[in-house]
């Protein structure tokens, strides 16, 4: 399908390969911890460069700059896994034997020294003198015997006060996950973190009262362990589900789950909860990577020594539980069902009970008569709309989409539609900006106005696909636009005027089973074209500047995808060079969208 199977794909290239570091990270520990964030900080950083990659992420509404930033300081907690990882290597290589962390120094005499004793203490304080003043700093706060280390006085209070802060950002994590998750164990199991964050505490400060000792370091180990649940176990629980869908020989999910609504925006939904939003989540997230860090350290410390002087203890009393409520992410109003030909009241009624920040796409099928109504501008994070076996009687511009009110808007399709052009709502100059998709799919759209080259000529699509419509021209207006995908697949188009596509860079371009008899004569730069599909047309010849194309085409490693199978050029005077071009293409046939899919999950 064209819509999700765009926004899918690309995005589950990025939610697969966040799974595979996080599960590595379960598996082989901090060493690996490099790898996994400086694979993540390529992967957010060059996908930004990636078009295409980029609309998906935007799409799904992941904040470029959240992106960028949390890609950065990712980096940096995966620098520090890795040194904490050499520096045990090295102390335990200096001194012959396995060393945790830095060593004491023994306060004895120089006389008392064995002469290679003192030459090698003299060189190793030459070679640490430069770091010993900062050393002795970190170590008079947070060492050991600190004032914040685990023997310090101000323990209790540092541990208690992170731990209050972890709660209120796993609080928050769980408010998401009841919004956006569909599985309810994951809901649990957030809630379970945070009850047994504030419980053990308690239990250990009841229990262990008079062992300090052992009482702290149970909250360490217990507190490690929920901080792994939420920097690894909860996104791997969240991304294995749509990676066990995925369908690894094709690259994508299988065509019933890309039209699948219910799967598809649960699925991008879930996946969003993997990464970076938000500022708040950005603390959110990080919160359990710098509790790993400040856990092993302190567990490390541990290991090589008793706890030397008590400090005052401090209560701590654990909060209330988390409440999760059921939400409502999309909406699918059907009015024959309900006995209703679709009118403004009609459609407002069951939309404005829905909570107004989580919903995200609505389906609007079997409306005889839909009137489109005002209300669907309140949903700030709605991404799609789709209108099925309708007729568009209304949609004027006091309920435009505009880039004020649904600054997520993503792609708006009609299939199966009754309408003869545009409607007002969407011949506009205020277009939400990601919005970049516009599709009629057997819809009965005859003409589109030569307004869109006013109203949209600043706007940035993606795609306009208008497959097996009765559309028989193309506007002058279209040239003006800025453009990428063009899709004719089955439309009445029998001619493309010579000049208008040349000022497009486009990457696809279907035509197939269309009218058309003559390519244009000229494409923009062909070398941006991915995908020319002219199946079943009586196109007889081949212009120059497809012959140049699929000349350069045959060098590169990726060629682009061509198939002129059914068409005329291929029933004589085809080059024997491009005869591999007339075989045809699996998908072709349908046009880009899985429509038998989509009939058979929107039933009367």
């Amino acid at each position: 399908m064209v819509t999700p199977t765009y926004q899918v794909f690309h995005f589950s290239r990025l939610i697969s390969q966040l799974w595979i570091e996080q599960f590595a990270i379960m598996l082989n520990g901090p060493f690996l911890a490099l790898m996994h964030e400086l694979r993540n900080y390529c992967i957010k950083t060059l996908f930004l460069l990636d078009s295409a990659i980029y609309k998906a992420i935007r799409a799904v509404q992941i904040p470029q700059e959240a992106l960028v930033i949390s890609a950065w300081t990712y980096l940096a907690i995966g620098i520090l896994h890795v040194y904490e990882v050499l520096a045990m290597v090295f102390r335990s290589l200096w001194y012959r034997r396995l060393v945790f962390s830095a060593v004491t120094k023994e306060k004895r005499p120089p006389e008392h020294l064995h002469v290679l004793d003192r030459q090698t203490a003299t060189t190793r304080e030459r070679l640490c003198k430069p770091f010993a003043h900062l050393v002795a700093v970190l170590d008079r706060y947070s060492g050991l015997n600190g004032y914040f280390g685990v023997n310090g006085q101000l323990f209790d209070l540092v541990f208690h006060s992170l731990e209050v802060l972890e709660m209120v950002t796993q609080t928050y994590q769980a408010y998401q996950f009841s919004r956006s998750i569909s599985h309810a164990w994951i809901k649990q199991f957030a809630v379970a973190v945070i009850v047994l964050n504030g419980t053990f505490p308690a239990l250990a400060h009841v229990f262990l009262q008079k062992n300090e000792g052992a009482r702290r370091l149970v909250n360490i180990v217990i507190d490690l362990f929920l901080d792994f649940s939420s920097a690894v176990l909860l996104p791997v629980g969240i991304l294995t589900p749509l990676l066990m869908a995925f369908n690894w020989t094709t690259s994508s999910f299988d065509p019933e789950l890309n039209v699948n609504d219910v799967w598809m925006t649960n699925g991008i939904a879930e996946a969003r909860q993997v990464l970076v939003t938000s500022r708040f989540d950005y603390v959110a997230s990080m919160m359990p990577h710098v509790g790993l860090l400040l856990c092993l350290n302190m567990i490390k410390s541990l290991l090589r020594g008793a706890p030397e002087r008590r400090s005052r203890r401090l209560g701590h009393t654990p909060s209330g539980s988390t409440v999760i409520t059921l939400v409502d992410l999309y909406a699918d109003i059907n009015c024959y069902r309900h006995g209703q030909v679709g009118t403004g009241a009609e459609i407002t009624e069951p939309l404005k009970v829905l909570q107004r920040d989580v919903l995200t796409k609505i389906t609007i099928t079997h409306c005889p008569a839909l009137e489109v109504p005002e209300i669907i501008r309140e949903f700030p994070r709605f991404h799609t709309l789709e209108i099925f076996n309708s007729t568009v009687a209304q949609w004027t511009r006091s309920a435009a989409f505009t880039q004020q009110h649904l600054p997520f808007l993503f792609q708006t399709c009609f299939f199966d539609t009754n309408l003869s052009t545009i409607p007002d709502g969407l011949l506009h100059d205020e277009l939400p900006e990601i919005m970049e998709q516009l599709v009629f799919f057997r819809s009965n759209i005859t003409e589109l106005p030569e307004s869109i080259g006013k109203y949209w000529r600043d706007h940035e699509w993606f795609l306009l696909s208008f497959e097996f419509t009765p559309l028989r021209k193309l506007p002058t207006a279209l040239s003006k636009l800025h453009l990428q995908a063009l899709y004719l697949t089955g439309s009445a188009i029998d001619e493309i005027p010579d000049e208008l596509l040349a000022p497009l860079q486009l990457s696809l371009l279907r035509l197939s089973g269309s009218g058309l008899k003559r390519l244009p004569r000229s494409i923009g730069d062909p070398k941006t074209l991915e995908l020319l599909l002219m199946e079943e047309t009586d196109v007889a010849t081949l212009n120059p500047w497809v012959e140049a194309w699929l000349d350069e085409a045959m060098t590169r490693k990726k060629p682009p995808t061509v198939s002129f199978y059914g068409s005329a050029v291929c029933s004589g005077g085809m080059e024997t060079k491009y005869e591999r071009y007339c075989e045809a293409y699996q998908h072709s046939d349908v046009g880009s969208i899985a429509y038998p899919f989509i009939v058979a999950q929107r039933p009367l």
